[in-house]
């Protein structure tokens, strides 16, 4: 008869082969394999330091170099080793970070030239800019500015994605990721600026491998990996300012640190492992949602424990990591009341649904935890561990079949008619010739965009991957299985079910890259490990061939676009109004695109916009309220010119962008020319030509 010890020793006998614990070995080789996680921690120590500098407004390389470092040395000893010998777990560590540098080489010549406010990655990269060069992210805004676009119906000092603060105009969403392509804009300029999101990416793989390693040892990490870096979403998502690869970074960084802490007896282990799950709410207002899920990993795995030692360990491991998750939430949220109270209270409701949210996932499993009257219930589980672990890998097979059927039995309807949203949506169905119904979301094609970017069977094998992960959890009572599969699902459920972003290709990916897909990778990959070590030739053929299928799949998607730069030429035209500028004032009359905070950000002029084609009484007006000046225009007869006749213009650029659709991937691109004059108002409003 088995003692209650021995059964749990045979509950805990792992499905997959297990990784194995840090073993002893030469310092070098150790420190070596340390990297993938040690990066993701200086990550998290700049990340703190600017956001400090930018909340203080001191974002200068004196302030938060320095305190980057400080938190570095602080944190040094604090990252977990690696997994497995140092050896293999070295040698693994150099092949990805390889991986990663290269693909960060090879996509820095196509980062793309978002410096036009249409969309996120307009005003994120601006605001990079801007920091790069400025100790805050808030723009100035002089009384005689606010005045004149206050007085003037037609004339507007507060470009789209900006809110107005008596002297300063805030830039919409929080100021990590513009704080942080700005630190590498200290180093590389604008270009930096552009390109500094794929170093964040590459920093994203690499925190990918730290977890994937952990569970499927040095060399089957490297999958998810290459899956990851050749498709589609993950590469478009960090050429342009997107926050998820940032916010990715995070969470699979505190994913790799709390799968070691449950396994030690550090405590702090769990203060960083918090603090790095948390930090991706430093990057988004939605970032609450991964601690929601590393509250209930370790929650459930806590309530699932049978002695009151174990319980009082594992509560004890959720405090730790639920404190230094809620100081990075709470710094996250500061940030955004300093920085964009605006946009805060746009989203409140959001915010407090997912605040909400977390407090009622801590009440309950600290509810569970308790000895009465659940102790009966956890020795059922015990004796019933196996069929029990066989029913939670079965829901979860249920789950991702109900998920992928939706499109059979489903439409997905929730946008507002009169909104914006609904909008975007009735233009794209009728120039795609589907019935116009601005209404819909598409949320029922969730997981079928999965497929479209990583082909079914790395939808299937990454369903089988998480009920692994369900049937470990359950059956060995692990709570590192807890963590990593109820952190994976919790954000995927929710924006798997309810997307909650306009769903044009591949702009509605971004709600599934910081968790989905690279939990999907990482366990897709759990799946194939278990299935090579069913040690039959068919097994590992098998394995062998899906993995070929994870990798080529991405590869066959991306229809030609892959050189192609979305917004190429903007850097040039935006630098070439810079250098024709004589004022610090800018007048943009609107005659384009929306053009007024490029000029204030990129230039670091006073600035506003006309929505009105204005004669030369009107602009020997404004001359006197606002003082000399400088207009710009994308129409030669937007302005009267001195002489009558209108000038070559300044710049002629080319512009590409990626098309969008509803029911495909990106398949082409379109090519847009713009011609743009510069000139100075002279005192009797006419204009002269900058000198081109």
């Amino acid at each position: 008869m088995l003692t209650r010890e021995a059964a749990g020793a045979r509950a805990r006998a792992p499905l997959t082969p297990d990784p194995g614990a840090s073993a002893a070995g030469p310092w070098p080789l150790r420190l070596l394999a340390s990297v993938p996680d040690r990066v993701v921690v200086l990550l998290l120590c700049l990340a703190i330091a600017s956001t400090a500098g930018t909340l203080t407004g001191q974002f200068r390389p004196v302030v938060v170099l320095p305190l980057t470092v400080v938190l570095g040395a602080a944190t040094w000893r604090m990252v977990p080793q690696a997994p497995g010998s140092p050896g293999p777990a070295a040698a693994g560590t150099v092949a990805a970070a390889a991986l990663a540098l290269t693909w960060v080489l090879v996509n820095a010549p196509y980062a793309s030239q978002h410096l036009l406010v249409l969309r996120d990655p307009g005003f994120l990269t601006l605001s990079g800019v801007w920091l790069s060069e400025h100790p805050t992210p808030d723009l100035p805004l002089s009384e005689t500015t606010r005045y004149i676009g206050a007085l003037n119906p037609d004339i507007s000092a507060v470009p789209a994605a900006y809110f107005w603060a008596g002297d300063v105009l805030h830039v919409q969403g929080s100021p990590l990721l513009p704080s942080l392509l700005g630190s590498i804009g200290w180093v590389a300029g604008a270009q930096g600026v552009l390109a500094g999101n794929l170093l964040l990416g590459g920093v994203a793989l690499l925190a990918v491998y730290a977890l994937a390693r952990r569970l499927v040892g040095p060399w089957w990490a490297l999958l998810p990996v290459v899956a990851l870096g050749v498709s589609v979403p993950m590469t478009v998502f960090s050429r342009g300012a997107y926050t998820e690869p940032v916010a990715m970074a995070f969470v699979f960084g505190g994913l790799s640190v709390a799968w070691a802490a449950l396994g030690d007896r550090r405590p702090t282990l769990h203060v960083l492992a918090g603090g790095l799950a948390g930090a991706a709410a430093l990057a988004r207002i939605d970032g609450s949602a991964v601690v929601i899920g590393l509250v209930l990993g370790v929650g459930l795995a806590a309530a699932a424990a049978l002695t009151p030692r174990r319980r009082s360990q594992l509560r004890g491991a959720l405090g730790l990591q639920a404190a230094g998750s809620l100081a990075m939430t709470l710094l996250g949220w500061l940030a955004l009341r300093v920085s964009s109270p605006d946009y805060l209270e746009d989203l409140r409701g959001q915010f407090i649904l997912l605040s909400g949210a977390l407090a009622a996932a801590l009440l309950v499993v600290l509810v569970l935890t308790l000895r009465a009257p659940w102790q009966r219930w956890r020795n059922d589980l015990l004796r019933h561990r196996r069929p029990a672990a066989w029913v939670a890998a079965g829901l979860v097979v249920l789950a991702g079949v109900a998920l992928a059927s939706r499109p059979w039995w489903y439409q997905g309807h929730g946008f507002s008619a009169d909104s914006p949203y609904a909008d975007a949506v009735a233009h794209l169905q009728e120039r795609e010739g589907q019935p116009v119904d601005g209404t819909r979301t598409y949320d029922e094609l969730s997981l079928t965009w999965v497929s479209w970017y990583h082909g079914w069977p790395f939808v299937v094998l990454a369903v089988l991957g998480l009920a692994v992960a369900a049937h470990q959890a359950v059956r060995r009572r692990d709570p590192r299985w807890w963590t990593v599969l109820a952190a994976v699902a919790a954000p995927s459920v929710l924006y798997l079910w309810q997307v909650s972003i306009t769903p044009d290709q591949v702009w509605a990916m971004r709600r599934l890259l910081p968790v989905t897909l690279p939990g999907f990778a990482v366990l897709a990959t759990v799946t194939l490990v278990a299935l090579w070590s069913v040690h039959r030739w068919w097994a590992r053929a098998l394995a062998v061939l899906a993995a070929a299928a994870v990798i080529a799949a991405p590869l066959t998607t991306w229809n030609g676009l892959f050189r192609v730069v979305e917004q190429d030429g903007r850097l040039g035209e935006a630098q070439a109004v810079c250098d024709a500028l004589r004022t610090d004032r800018v007048l943009y009359v609107r005659t384009g695109p929306p053009y007024l905070a490029t000029v204030r950000s990129v230039c670091g002029v006073d600035g506003l916009e006309m929505t009105s084609v204005p004669d030369a009484d009107r602009l020997a007006d404004l001359r006197r309220d606002w003082g000399a000046f400088d207009v710009v225009a994308f129409a030669d007869g937007a302005v009267p010119w001195e002489g009558g006749s209108a000038p070559p213009p300044l710049r002629v650029t080319s512009t590409t962008s990626w098309e969008r659709g509803l029911l495909h991937i990106p398949e082409g691109y379109t090519e847009a020319e713009s011609e743009l004059w510069v000139g100075t108002v002279r005192p009797d409003g006419t204009v002269r030509p900058a000198a081109g």
